[in-house]
């Protein structure tokens, strides 16, 4: 009886949520009620605490993915959820996408973090403002109501789409790539939004060879796509995704398509990649 109750004890402190603020620099937490989780995660020294007296470190990845630079881990849960699982060493690169169930993710302590993807999930929340080496970013099908990447200076790709937000910073970015569709966003936010953009007609070389330099957005199904004023973001150098025919709200515009050399495409390292930009815009 002893024995049980110790092991009973010892897994509800293994189980109680880690604080970040109380664990080594780097370190990232998540809460998913999946009862198997499979995590990607890039970078050296990495230790993943499971939170039920498990640990893993890089030598017990399943593979690596040299393409994209991935530690591939699964793990699997006997226990009652919320599962905590908690990230310490020198984390560049996060892809939590998928099956995992998110409900929390706190990677306030990783500031050395590049890359994060969490897609099909279902957070709330997610603060990014401590994260400042951020470069490309991607939550579709989440809950988010607000997100702000004011604070993400060296951010070139976002992809937010299949949210309920009504309201997006990203003013101080250097944002290439916007995917926002499919979110509740009004008229007057996709236009103060589109303020905020950065200005790609001020890069050196737009001038010569704007087809390189552009920014691509995409803002299709939220309630103000139709009666934003569009032109603020096009003066800036941005053009906009045309709605799919098939929709009937296609207008008829001068279309381009991304050239194959632009810095813009997305890499398809990761089997939870960021929508690729491809197709017609405005």
């Amino acid at each position: 009886m002893a024995a049980t109750v110790s092991t009973a004890l010892l897994f509800e402190a293994c189980a109680k949520k880690p604080s970040p603020g109380e664990n080594p620099s780097g370190n990232i937490v998540i809460a998913t009620k999946a009862s198997k989780v499979e995590l990607l995660v890039g970078g050296d020294n990495i230790v993943i605490d499971w939170s039920d007296g498990k640990k893993s470190n890089l030598d017990d990845a399943l593979e690596y993915v040299e393409s994209s630079g991935y530690f591939v881990f699964t793990h699997v849960y006997s226990g009652k959820d919320p599962h905590y699982i908690s990230f310490t060493g020198n984390i560049t690169k996060l892809d939590c996408g998928g099956i995992n169930e998110l409900t929390d993710l706190d990677v306030s302590g990783s500031t050395e973090l590049t890359s994060l993807r969490c897609d099909f999930n279902q957070l709330t929340s997610l603060d990014v403002s401590k994260n400042a080496a951020v470069v490309e970013l991607s939550i579709t099908h989440n809950q988010l109501t607000t997100l702000d990447v004011s604070k993400n200076t060296a951010l070139t790709h976002l992809n937010c789409s299949n949210n309920r937000l009504a309201k997006l910073n990203v003013s101080a970015t250097a944002l290439g790539n916007l995917d926002c569709e499919n979110n509740q966003l009004t008229a007057s936010a996709l236009n103060d939004l589109f303020r905020e953009l950065p200005d790609r007609t001020e890069i050196e070389g737009y001038k010569e060879n704007p087809e390189i330099y552009v920014g691509y957005i995409r803002i299709l199904g939220n309630p103000g796509d139709d009666d934003c004023d569009r032109s603020i973001a096009q003066k800036k150098g941005w053009r906009f995704m045309i709605r799919n025919v098939s929709l009937g709200k296609t207008k008829r515009h001068n279309t381009h398509v991304i050239p194959s050399g632009s810095p813009h495409r997305i890499s398809s390292g990761s089997p939870h990649r960021l929508t690729a930009y491809e197709g017609a815009f405005i």
